[in-house]
């Protein structure tokens, strides 16, 4: 593919945790100009670097002014099997308009088509790009560059003005807070539920890479990650953090947030997770209660949520049910780089 080049005094270079204050600023700047809110904070940009699989000379890159103020900025990732690649870009308002997000788009692509000889030789091999709905030009953007609208994620809130119902847990079932040992039960519950998750590796997928391609060499020069605590973000809002459990049992989970980016009066429901065979028994729209009852009781009135918007586990109903209603939808546009066998969960089996 040929591949537009950047603007005259403009150069791109990966980005380092110095740049942090400037990323942030540039993603705020963006988010308030597209919906009037802030959408990161330093503290978690820092996380977002540091967590596990990421290497920014690999995973990031940011477009630079001539004075050396950074106007642009592209997360790149990359998971195994490698059918899917997803770059997150963003362009300060200031700079719109320029072909700055068409280069980055661009770049995102040329990276992918690089990359994607680790994955399997037989698989279909796609590019994700996720930008707001109310992106207008964003999305002229990548329907022009290809990319369809494939799908999209709504954001939801609820402010209560009375406490919220309590909870009327099945037979047998109990609600508990998340300790560090009891998070190992958890995660491998939160594991077992995502699976029936739009866009994770399908039932195939297995046998597609018992043979996986030897790494490349500019891969094989990524240093390991650093031995880090991954999940002390779970951990950030003592007493928000639930599990269901049926005896022994993690059966379900609502991992939850005191504190908003966009509104440190805002509670974040975080990710509501129900394994298969507990579904439709009433555990996540008491897990919601629940959380709801404990952002009620700590004077937290407004909490805000996501969900995939067509999700297999119609989470969103719950959510319905609970009192939330969507305020704004994150859309995701998917390119085809190579056809082939789909490794990628696109129906709920």
């Amino acid at each position: 593919m040929s591949q537009t080049t950047l603007p005259a005094g403009f150069s791109i270079r990966p980005s380092t945790y110095d740049d942090i204050p400037a990323v942030v600023q540039i993603m705020n700047a963006s988010s308030q100009a597209e919906r009037g809110e802030d959408t990161i904070s330093e503290f978690r940009q820092r996380r977002n670097m540091e967590m596990e699989g990421v290497y920014l000379p690999l995973n990031t890159v940011l477009i630079e002014n001539e004075a050396g103020t950074a106007v642009a900025y592209l997360y790149f990732e990359q998971e195994e099997p490698f059918v899917t690649f997803t770059a997150y870009g963003v362009v300060h308002p200031d700079f719109c308009n320029l072909g700055i997000g068409t280069y980055l788009l661009e770049w995102a692509e040329a990276e992918a088509r690089k990359r994607m000889v680790m994955a399997p030789p037989e698989a279909r091999v796609v590019l994700h790009s996720e930008i707001f709905e109310t992106n207008k030009n964003g999305r002229l953007l990548h329907l022009n560059q290809g990319f369809e609208l494939t799908r999209s994620f709504i954001f939801l809130k609820t402010t209560m003005v009375a406490p919220p119902p309590k909870p009327n847990w099945p037979e047998g079932i109990t609600v508990h807070n998340v300790t560090k040992e009891l998070w190992p039960k958890v995660g491998d519950a939160l594991e077992e539920a995502f699976i029936d998750h739009w866009g994770v590796p399908n039932e195939e997928t297995e046998k597609h890479v018992s043979k996986p391609n030897p790494l490349p060499e500019f891969i094989k020069n990524e240093p390991e990650s650093p031995n880090r605590d991954e999940d002390q973000p779970y951990f950030n809002s003592p007493g928000l953090i639930f599990t269901a459990m049926n005896g022994e049992q993690v059966i379900g989970s609502c991992l939850n947030n005191e504190k908003c980016v966009s509104d440190e009066s805002m509670g974040v429901l975080g990710s509501l997770s129900v394994i298969r065979p507990w579904r439709n028994k009433g555990v996540g729209y008491n897990l919601t209660l629940h959380a709801l009852n404990e952002f009620w009781d700590r004077g937290i009135k407004t909490v805000r949520t996501d969900t995939d918007k067509e999700n297999f586990t119609y989470s969103y109903q719950v959510y319905f049910k609970a009192g939330f209603q969507v305020y704004k939808q994150a859309d995701l546009y998917e390119k085809e780089l190579r056809p082939g066998i789909d490794l990628l969960k696109r129906q709920y089996n």
